[in-house]
């Protein structure tokens, strides 16, 4: 068993575009990656050799909790040079990472159901930081009409007695938005802590970027190596505490981290205090690509109204070519072959946007703009500003549990689907030939696909082994349906549907199972341990269900046998739910139900087939 907070926890969905990115790079395609923040510099030669001396220094011990004196000490020089302010060395806390350092501060901040305010939109793993320290994260509004800013008041509009905290990211990701000095110090002037993540500092366009310590005293600053230094795999960052919250994170970081890399600070140090000429040069070079695909996307129709002037994103509204922005970013990325972060990831507030990053070289930034522009001449996107209309059967959803269907005897695959091509319109599947199918062609199938997988993963090689499985599996599977009426044209019309699946089979087994039968290039969602019937669904997975298919929060779903399933299309927010085999009545259904589910299955308007 999970906990409660791993199971619903969300994914990052420009990871996930990243993890289908590379599959296809396995396959031999050519993928140019714009989803991720990651310059694509070397890290600049004198922070390589400082790190290279300390190794040879034999630096590879514990330090300091805090972090080396000596690096805490350039830290405050930094920050006193750059932005005026007075900064102790004590004040400064060293981790692995500044998204590590993210989790301690809230953690130490937060109690069950204090709320963090955060722009919508706003960086991904935001929210779920501040979730799973056990806090809320309370989103405000920040229109691209009020160039993706925090309004004053509107923050001072959200606060409540449990606010403890405002979030500020200028440069911001994904919009590239520089936050006013104006409007930093309005919000200084709030009440709550004030935290600013400065990641992205060094890395501003027009004008400068100011650190939240130039107006307050009570507020925490949250900085790292990663983008401007071009070192993300060092893996290194800090904060700036108020005195009395330095021993509060100090012992967390020495419980959970111990301390950070010994030879990486050494490296930090001569980042903070060489590398300034190199910091310089990777800036005006960002700035040459940031207006080189302003005007290349602008070209393409999609829209930017304001211009990022910080970080290396442009966040760019989409929506004359579909307002579905996970969906855009996949098809995008399979029939283009660019890798783009869907807005959705960001938020409500982007949805309809993909994220672009120029933390690439200018070539490839050349090559994307021209295979967007043959994919969007080719016609594969139909914006709904074209009047495109979408018809949909009545029946929106067919959700169903791979465990029940492929891989056990039992006939839930028959059942299930044939419920859904009924309501569709399409003939059923004949009883007797998907026995047969199931029993006499795919599970032997599955059976042979495994075990050829798994002598070669039992060697350690998980990923060649996922490679012959479904090479193994797609291979075959057609020859397996042949014998069978009518399976195989059933299965060709379901292709053509929106679907999802439910699954506690590991995910690229699982993704391999539906490529061979067709259907992975239909929906882009295989939900893991998350159909567990103890795995509570939450409201945002459910309705990233929905906009992956590009449908609406009414949609009807036919869903599989289980609680879970129901819950699913509760969290969804869904007008209807239909249970198509196992359950012979509501009281059945609520009885196999957790305890957790059962408030949710009360209220959901239920058809029991």
């Amino acid at each position: 068993m999970i906990s409660r907070r791993a199971a619903e926890i969300q994914p990052f969905l420009a990871m996930e575009v990243l993890e289908r990115a590379t599959a296809l790079e396995r396959q031999g395609v050519r993928i140019i990656h714009l989803e991720l923040g990651e310059p694509d510099f070397p890290t600049p030669a004198c922070i390589q050799e400082a790190a290279a001396r300390a190794l040879k220094e034999g630096r590879t011990k514990y330090t300091h909790s805090l972090g080396l004196p000596v690096l805490r000490e350039a830290v405050a020089e930094h920050y006193a040079s750059r932005y005026g302010v007075t900064v102790s060395p004590d004040q400064v806390l060293v981790t692995a990472g500044t998204s590590p350092a993210m989790w301690l501060l809230f953690s130490a901040l937060l109690r069950e159901g204090d709320e963090v305010i955060l722009t919508n939109p706003h960086y991904a793993c935001y929210p779920n930081i501040v979730r799973f320290a056990g806090g809320e994260p309370v989103l405000v509004p920040t229109p691209e009409t009020d160039g993706f800013q925090f309004r004053p008041e509107a923050v001072a509009a959200a606060c409540t007695a449990r606010t403890r905290a405002i979030l500020v990211n200028s440069p911001a990701n994904p919009t590239g938005a520089l936050l006013p000095p104006e409007r930093m110090r309005a919000l200084a002037d709030l009440g709550p802590l004030l935290v600013s993540d400065e990641i992205y500092h060094g890395l501003t366009y027009e004008g400068r970027e100011h650190s939240v310590l130039e107006f307050t005293e009570r507020a925490v600053v949250l900085n790292g190596f990663s983008k401007a230094y071009a070192m993300t795999g060092w893996r290194l960052g800090y904060l700036i505490l108020p005195p009395a919250l330095v021993r509060p994170l100090q012992k967390m970081h020495q419980n959970f981290f111990i301390s950070a890399s010994d030879f990486v600070q050494w490296a930090a140090v001569a980042a903070l205090r060489e590398a300034g000429p190199d910091v310089e040069r990777m800036r005006k070079t960002y700035d040459e690509r940031r207006r080189f695909l302003l005007q290349g996307l602008r070209g393409l129709g999609f829209g930017v109204r304001h211009e990022p002037t910080g970080a290396f994103y442009i966040l760019a509204d989409a929506r004359r070519f579909g307002s579905d922005s996970l969906r855009l970013a996949f098809v995008i990325l399979e029939r283009a072959h660019v890798g783009l972060a869907p807005g959705i990831d960001f938020g409500s507030g982007a949805e309809g946007y993909l994220r672009f990053s120029y933390a690439n070289s200018m070539a490839n930034l050349e090559e994307a703009l021209a295979r967007l522009k043959r994919y969007l001449a080719a016609g594969w996107l139909r914006g709904a500003g074209r009047g495109e209309r979408r018809v949909r059967p009545r029946v929106d959803l067919l959700i169903f549990d791979l465990d029940g269907t492929l891989v056990d005897s039992r006939l839930d695959l028959t059942a299930s689907v044939n419920h859904a091509l009924r309501d569709l319109g399409l003939p059923p599947l004949p009883v007797d030939a998907v026995a047969r199918f199931v029993g006499d062609g795919v599970r032997p199938l599955l059976a042979r696909a495994l075990a050829a997988a798994r002598g070669v993963s039992d060697g350690a090689d998980v990923e060649r082994g996922i490679q012959v499985f479904r090479e193994h599996y797609a291979a075959h599977l057609l020859d397996a349906t042949r014998p069978y009426p009518g399976v195989p044209e059933a299965l060709a019309a379901l292709r053509h549907k929106a679907m999802a699946v439910a699954t506690n089979k590991p995910r690229a087994y699982a993704l391999a199972i539906l490529e061979g039968l067709g259907l992975g290039h239909h929906f882009r969602l295989v939900l893991g341990g998350d159909s567990t019937p103890h795995a509570k669904p939450h409201p945002a997975q459910a309705e990233a269900i929905l906009a992956t298919l590009g449908l609406p929060a009414t949609a009807t779903l036919v869903v599989g046998d289980g609680p879970q399933d129901v819950a699913m299309a509760r969290a969804a927010g869904c007008a209807a739910c239909a249970v198509t085999y196992g359950l012979r009545s509501r009281e059945e259904l609520e009885a196999t139900a957790p305890d957790f589910l059962l408030d949710d299955l009360r209220d959901l308007p239920l058809r029991i087939r």
